[in-house]
């Protein structure tokens, strides 16, 4: 079974609220992680977890999540900082399946929520969304810092909800949903183009040809601006993608079929002008 993985960072045990998404709070006040330092008002909302690293490296292993009640998806949200990282660091989480499987996420990301730790920057927020897809909730989770040389990292509090998201915002559908959604839309679209093909110039199809042309614009144009709001807001690329893609392909070819179609009817037009003109002679 293909897991679709995103780069990842995930914290500590989860609660259920009912009515509500799966979601917990973590805050490092009274924890002990081996390699690491509790600093107390660290971060802009709270204690932070200090790492720091000489020229060998470092890992971390920060917590193990046994049980996580979480759903098909989940992420968690947070504020990293960091100060002459060389190389590459990352935070790592592994998910462990029931029949032993395991699946690493890592925030290696060039920019963004999930963008990898490398230089010095000031604190940031980080998204990090994790996708079953159908497969069974995981019997642990494994949560790492690993950082290749010198430099040193300050994780702050961080927020883990039952489905990806960042400031507490829910993702607005799932990639199933999203896969449904973009079969029906490529459909419609297919059929919109062989009715156009089929009905394009005559006139007795005129409005429902020119509605149909101007309706393959609109759902490009509705795709995306879906796409942008998505992006906007941090949805992860399972919302989307889809009507991205939608949104050109309805563009891309809605925009010259509408050309065309315009042009048909240009030229039926002027075959009945002319046929009247020659029955009036």
């Amino acid at each position: 079974m293909r897991l679709r993985l995103a780069s990842g960072l995930v914290a500590l045990v989860v609660w259920a609220v009912p009515g509500s998404a799966l979601a917990t709070d973590l805050d490092w006040t009274g924890r002990e992680v081996p390699g690491a330092e509790v600093v107390p008002d660290g971060s802009p909302d709270g204690a932070a977890l200090q790492i720091e690293s000489g020229a060998g490296g470092t890992f971390v292993a920060l917590t193990v999540i046994p049980e996580p009640r979480v759903g098909d998806s989940y992420a968690v949200v947070g504020k990293v900082k960091y100060e002459n990282v060389a190389g590459v660091a990352y935070l790592e989480m592994w998910s462990v399946l029931p029949d032993g499987s395991r699946y690493f996420t890592r925030t290696l990301a060039e920019a963004g929520p999930l963008q990898s730790i490398s230089g010095t920057s000031d604190w940031r927020s980080f998204q990090l969304p994790f996708f079953l897809n159908g497969a069974p909730t995981p019997t642990r989770l494994e949560l790492n810092a690993v950082l290749p040389g010198e430099g040193t990292v300050w994780i702050g509090p961080l927020h883990l909800q039952g489905a990806a998201a960042e400031d507490a915002t829910r993702v607005w559908w799932s990639s199933s949903s999203s896969a449904w959604m973009g079969a029906i839309a490529g459909s419609l679209l297919g059929l919109a183009g062989a009715a156009v093909g089929l009905w394009g110039g005559k006139t007795r199809r005129r409005r429902l040809v020119e509605g149909i042309s101007w309706g393959v614009i609109g759902l490009g144009g509705a795709g995306l601006t879906v796409a942008g709001v998505a992006l906007a807001v941090g949805q992860p690329p399972s919302v989307w993608y889809g009507p991205a893609l939608i949104g050109l392909i309805g563009l891309w070819v809605g925009l010259p079929q509408r050309w065309v179609v315009r042009r048909r009817y240009q030229e039926a037009e002027l075959r009945r002008l002319r046929a009247h003109d020659s029955g009036g002679r």
